[in-house]
């Protein structure tokens, strides 16, 4: 393990930049229902923020047509979700049907621990709101809406782009999903743009370009408990962190905390589970990927989750379980470690 000697300075949502800020263009915003901060280095002032605005416009367009439950902001999620309830088809964006297509795939290799079709029962347990209160849902409710067993693979897209369901109590939802796509879809834009350095971070879901001065981007990996990071990684060109956590949406209720991320097979969050991390080597799908992987991982079984990582090909990743922190070999052979609590785990 190596522990963090040099100096660096902790920056916005744990972004390590280093210790200047030459040629350095950022931006913050909140989108998504999260604080959202673009970085870019090494062009103009113009040029980087011409890429800028139109990353933050699409990041926009993404809030609005893929939210899950606000009608008023002309969400065609909500639209689609409301034809599945009534049993009519409905004619959908390109967006939209890539997106089922998406969420079909990713249900499929992770065993059906991402399930995007939850959404009546996420919204059960109140998180389809700006604020929750804290109560729990009734056991029988819960019950009734697992045994629908809601899945994308209920729906089906024809020729004509109208999609349809075999279930009503299919409801999508793409948290989990919707932040990863916005990471791809900005590198694009950043590559039009001719950006080649840049880090671009949605509520902890993080893709880089690049690097700074000759080096990559150094990331920061919260600790569930505390503000603080408690090791940095470094990202490389076209390489993604994503974290699941149970931190941000949740509530307390007689003492124990209920997180957003709902088992599908039992309608309820995981006890003991504070986070997962996951970092996705470069390709297409990086920033989707961050944002999907670590769903399966922080959803498993305490015994089981190194054999899902195995199984998703998911070298890189930390888990913190009950206080206890798993971080698998080959991410630590590249953390510096702030806080050296972590053990690690062998994937073979």
């Amino acid at each position: 393990m190596k522990k963090l000697r040099s100096c660096v300075v902790l920056v916005f949502l744990f972004f390590i930049a280093g210790c200047d800020s030459d040629n350095i263009v950022e931006r913050k915003s909140f989108v998504f229902g999260t604080l959202v901060e673009i970085i870019v280095y090494g062009v103009n002032d113009n040029q980087a923020n011409r890429a800028i605005d139109e990353v933050m416009h699409d990041f926009d367009y993404l809030h609005h047509k893929f939210h899950p439950w606000d009608k008023a902001a002309g969400s065609e999620l909500v639209l689609l979700n409301e034809h599945i309830a009534s049993g009519k088809p409905l004619k959908v964006s390109a967006d939209m049907a890539s997106m089922i297509r998406d969420m079909q795939y990713y249900e499929r290799v992770t065993q059906g621990f991402f399930n995007a079709a939850i959404g009546l029962i996420v919204d059960l347990w109140g998180f389809h709101a700006s604020h929750f209160v804290s109560h729990l849902p009734a056991p029988e409710d819960v019950s009734f809406l697992v045994s629908q067993k809601p899945s994308a693979q209920d729906l089906v897209i024809d020729s004509q782009g109208y999609v349809r369901s075999s279930s009503r109590f299919v409801s999508l939802d793409d948290g989990g999903y919707a932040k990863g796509l916005a990471l791809d879809r900005a590198v694009v834009i950043m590559k039009r743009h001719h950006i080649k350095n840049s880090l671009i971070n949605i509520g902890g879901n993080v893709i880089a370009m690049g690097g700074k001065g000759g080096n990559g981007w150094l990331i920061g990996i919260r600790d569930p408990r505390s503000s603080h990071a408690f090791a940095v990684i470094q990202l490389q060109d076209g390489e993604a962190i994503g974290t699941s956590g149970d931190y941000n949406r949740s509530f307390y209720y007689k003492g124990v905390r209920y997180c957003h991320v709902i088992n599908p097979f039992s309608g309820y969050p995981p006890g003991g589970v504070e986070s997962v991390t996951v970092l996705i080597e470069k390709g297409r799908r990086a920033g989707v990927e961050s944002d999907v992987m670590s769903k399966p991982l922080f959803l498993s079984p305490p015994a089981r989750w190194l054999e899902m990582a195995r199984s998703l090909g998911i070298k890189f990743a930390v888990r913190v379980y009950n206080g206890k922190y798993e971080m698998t070999s080959d991410l630590a052979k590249r953390a510096i470690f702030i806080d050296p609590k972590v053990s690690v785990v062998d994937l073979q």
